[in-house]
């Protein structure tokens, strides 16, 4: 902006050092919009993709052991309502160890299945609120 001769311009004119201010200031402006969005991606975007390929992944997989154990203790309740009470003891209890057992399971499974979802409510509220607050501290901090 030193060298450009504006029409109106005098000698002493302020307007090209102002100019030449003005761009240093808005270099100053533009590497610290570059280092806010560096740590934007350091901050944000890491636990968010940590979060959506770890834990996301926990879940279905639960989810899909929740729905199977559900389903095998649904069919081996429906064997043991179809069984005829006056058949003898032997099948009956063979159908009655089955249902413990799928019941067992489905029980276990559910337990990890819920306490998984209530990890993954926990870890939605902090591990991903506190990343943001840290950016918007780190951007108002650099603002003023």
């Amino acid at each position: 902006y030193e060298s450009q001769k504006f029409p109106l311009e005098s000698e002493d004119s302020v307007l090209s050092s102002t100019l030449k201010q003005f761009s240093t200031y808005l270099d100053d402006i533009s590497s610290v919009q570059q280092v806010l969005a560096q740590q934007f991606s350091e901050t944000m975007m890491y636990p968010l993709s940590k979060f959506l390929q770890a834990d996301i992944e926990e879940i279905s997989t639960m989810s899909e052991m929740f729905q199977q154990a559900s389903h095998d203790h649904e069919q081996s309740l429906g064997k043991y309502m179809k069984q005829p009470m006056k058949k003898d003891d032997r099948s009956r209890v063979e159908v009655n160890d089955e249902l413990f057992a799928n019941r067992k399971k489905f029980h276990q499974t559910t337990l990890h299945y819920y306490s998984s979802l209530n990890a993954l409510q926990y870890k939605r509220k902090c591990f991903l609120l506190e990343p943001v607050i840290g950016y918007l501290y780190a951007q108002r901090a650099c603002i003023q």
